[in-house]
């Protein structure tokens, strides 16, 4: 009798758990997505940049601060790859070292995708993800800085490589 009672009665409380999760993502859903400007990346391929952009957008809104920082790390590393690989007369880099984000920027810089700004911005998203990746620093401290510079430097550098 005791048993039945409190079945019924853990099941009442784990959908009122679960009902109250929901409210509350959803709160934090309505208060973080009016802070978010349309992304305009137009133009073919750079589709699986588009998808991790998505989901880092995806993973900020739901509070997932930690993976929409990863993603945005992600996301900024095939645009560049992708950019680098679309620029005519541009051979990629050779070692695996140039491949990775720091390499990218340079070598984006180098073939005018990224102009000075929009370097130093990809080096500051790059900075401040390894920083929140490796515990640095918290990740509610700049996530959402970190998902609107990273959306930015996308549509340019799927902009720029439109226009070459």
């Amino acid at each position: 009798m005791i048993l039945a009672a409190f079945e019924a009665d853990a099941e009442a409380y784990t959908q009122y758990y679960f009902a109250f999760e929901l409210v509350t993502t959803l709160k934090q859903i309505g208060d973080r997505i009016h802070l978010l400007p349309i992304p305009l990346i137009k133009g073919p391929g750079f589709e699986d940049t588009r998808t991790y952009l998505a989901e880092a957008t995806r993973c900020w809104l739901f509070g997932h601060d930690t993976a929409s920082v990863a993603l945005c790390r992600a996301a900024l590393e095939l645009a560049l790859r992708e950019a680098i690989r679309r620029t005519p007369n541009t051979h990629p880099p050779l070692s695996g070292r140039d491949w990775d984000l720091n390499g990218l920027i340079r070598v984006a810089r180098d073939e005018e995708i990224l102009d000075n700004i929009a370097k130093n911005i990809a080096h500051d998203v790059r900075v401040a993800a390894n920083d929140i990746l490796h515990g640095n620093i918290p990740e509610h401290v700049a996530t959402q800085t970190i998902l609107d510079k990273t959306r930015s430097l996308v549509e340019h550098i799927v902009t720029a490589t439109a226009t070459k």
